[in-house]
């Protein structure tokens, strides 16, 4: 079966998989799409609707993240400094880590109405994590000529935020099963 095929048959591109699996969100790891847990990128409606209680449980998760990420920052800033953007690094790393947690919880033990799910991956979370800072950043430190900071910066940062990812997913997995 092609991918239009198997978009217009509402089948997953990764194979076909226990329909009673999938709704309940429970994946074998080698099936798993590479995305957010609640959007399936091969079954996606070409006219999309959105209720006022998923707009609304987004907005409330990106003005509670947002506000996260500005103190989060700002303390991180008082405590080691701002020559270097350690409270950006902090968010996206924590951000990562959280994210781990939170997407093998729902893989596992919890399956959380979409609203929540949309509150707390897209809201919260994408209001926490900055990719448009991080990218600031760099830039801020390449212009100031400090090559080793900035290309140490963005290894770091990459390698540190997949890694938390990992680590949160290992984690649950570790607790739950």
């Amino acid at each position: 079966m092609n991918v239009p095929e198997a978009r217009k048959a509402g089948s997953s591109a990764w194979g076909l998989l226990d329909k009673h699996a999938c709704e309940h969100g429970v994946l074998p790891s080698t099936t798993r799409p590479a995305t957010v847990p609640f959007l399936d990128p091969w079954n996606f409606p070409v006219a999309m609707t959105f209720s006022p209680a998923m707009l609304l449980a987004v907005a409330a998760g990106g003005a509670a993240g947002s506000v996260a990420r500005f103190v989060t920052m700002a303390v991180v800033g008082q405590w080691f400094g701002t020559a270097f953007p350690y409270g950006t690094l902090a968010v996206n790393v924590i951000g990562s880590l959280a994210m781990g947690i939170l997407v093998e919880w729902w893989m596992l033990a919890w399956t959380p109405a979409p609203e929540v799910r949309a509150l707390l991956a897209v809201g919260v979370l994408g209001g926490f994590t900055t990719f448009s800072t991080f990218s600031l950043d760099l830039v801020v430190l390449m212009q100031r000529g400090e090559m080793v900071s900035a290309a140490l910066y963005m290894v770091v940062s990459v390698v540190f935020s997949v890694g938390a990812l990992f680590a949160g997913l290992f984690l649950v997995r570790g607790i739950v099963g």
